[in-house]
């Protein structure tokens, strides 16, 4: 072989080698930039009115808890975070040290509210720094049931002037647990940092959750006829379990009840069952007691607030199980939750009782299973006085 030829391959193979390194760096670089974090971006929606303020944003200054799950890039890091909306800008941004990054995995997103138990404590799911988070991870909750004591800040339901009737009247105590799924489905909501491919290529890392009621609602509207002439002002309501049945219930001390953050399924352990009694008191303005409005006509509208409590969700209610107290002029009169068969009470639903005081008897009638938006109310019953027979 001749000196040019010699010359000729190796220029040829140098060439080659350029070109192969030519083509590991421009992979390398497409990879590194189809890699390369961005920060994850959330916007909400609430599926139902909230137990205390109604409409269907958060308040300004509100907070949620996020979490993200990959199989690399957010799988025990890099998992968590809070993110707080800003209504002058109607729009969620991660608050304290913790941030969420995404890469060009798909990476699946849940959310829950309240963020936090009490004033400062984040609620986080259980070692999530350890094994991340998962469809089955859950946090802590509980209902609000309110002393019976006396009426402090938290089981107050205050009214401001006589003729509020928006269909949900709560107390401060109340905590409306939420959990998020995509806006359009059940399923779970997924981002990336846009770098996806195949199936996954439309994702971005904006993404869009829906939050959605996990404890059932009740709401009681009271009337009165024109056989009734006391004055008619309702100071107390308190919900309970009628002798020795179990279906209101509450977790005891020192024991777990859980949400599930994927779907909201609440769990109770089985040992951990105790009646809950649920006190409300009612004020006007500043002023103790709510004086009940006369019933309206059949073609009238309601014209009484739904005064309202958070449960949690029971799958049945078998008749004359649950009962409920209202004090009406200093008097306690009590009645049973009606069934025909077996009723429920389902999260996101807010079952409501139309009662009427008279001079015969408190009874209720038919009820409105309804979800927390306006929707008719439907008559209820009506409440024995034999003082004004």
């Amino acid at each position: 072989m001749n000196k040019q030829m010699n010359k000729q391959i190796r220029f040829i193979g140098l060439g080659i080698a350029c070109m192969t390194f030519l083509c590991s760096c421009s992979h390398n670089e497409e990879t590194e930039k189809s890699n390369r974090p961005v920060e994850l971006a959330v916007n909400t929606s609430i599926a139902l009115t909230r137990a205390i303020e109604t409409g269907t944003t958060f308040a300004n200054g509100q907070s949620i808890a996020v979490y993200v799950n990959s199989i690399t890039t957010n799988a025990t890091t890099n998992n968590y975070a809070l993110y707080t909306y800003a209504s002058s800008g109607s729009k969620w941004s991660a608050s304290g040290s913790d941030k969420i990054y995404l890469s060009a995995e798909p990476a699946t997103i849940y959310a829950h509210y309240p963020a936090y138990s009490g004033m400062s404590t984040p609620l986080k799911v259980n070692d999530l720094a350890t094994s991340g988070v998962t469809a089955s991870s859950t946090v802590n909750v509980a209902t609000f049931e309110g002393t019976s004591a006396s009426a402090d800040d938290n089981n107050k339901i205050t009214l401001t002037g006589s003729s509020n009737t928006a269909d949900i009247n709560a107390a401060p105590g109340e905590t409306d647990y939420m959990y998020a799924t995509k806006s359009s489905s059940t399923e779970q909501p997924q981002a990336s940092n846009g770098k996806s491919t195949g199936s996954n290529s439309s994702l971005t890392k904006s993404v869009d959750l829906q939050m959605n009621h996990a404890l059932s609602m009740v709401s009681f509207r009271i009337y009165k006829d024109e056989n009734y002439h006391n004055t008619g002002k309702l100071t107390k309501i308190e919900l309970k379990n009628a002798g020795s049945n179990t279906p209101l219930s509450k977790a005891n001390a020192g024991h777990n009840t859980t949400m599930k953050i994927s779907d909201g399924t609440i769990a109770i352990p089985s040992d951990n069952q105790e009646g809950a009694v649920y006190t409300r008191y009612l004020y006007n303005d500043s002023n103790a007691g709510y004086t009940i409005q006369k019933a309206p006509g059949n073609s009238d509208p309601e014209n009484s607030p739904a005064f309202s409590i958070l449960v949690f969700p029971i799958a049945s209610i078998p008749a004359n199980t649950i009962k409920v107290t209202f004090t009406i002029d200093g008097t306690p009169y009590e009645i049973s939750i009606p069934s025909s068969g077996s009723a429920q009470w389902e999260a996101g639903n807010n079952n409501i009782y139309k009662v009427t005081m008279n001079s015969i008897g408190l009874e209720i009638g038919t009820v409105t299973i309804k979800e927390w938006i306006k929707q008719p109310t439907v008559d209820g019953g009506n409440l024995v006085n034999t003082t004004n027979i």
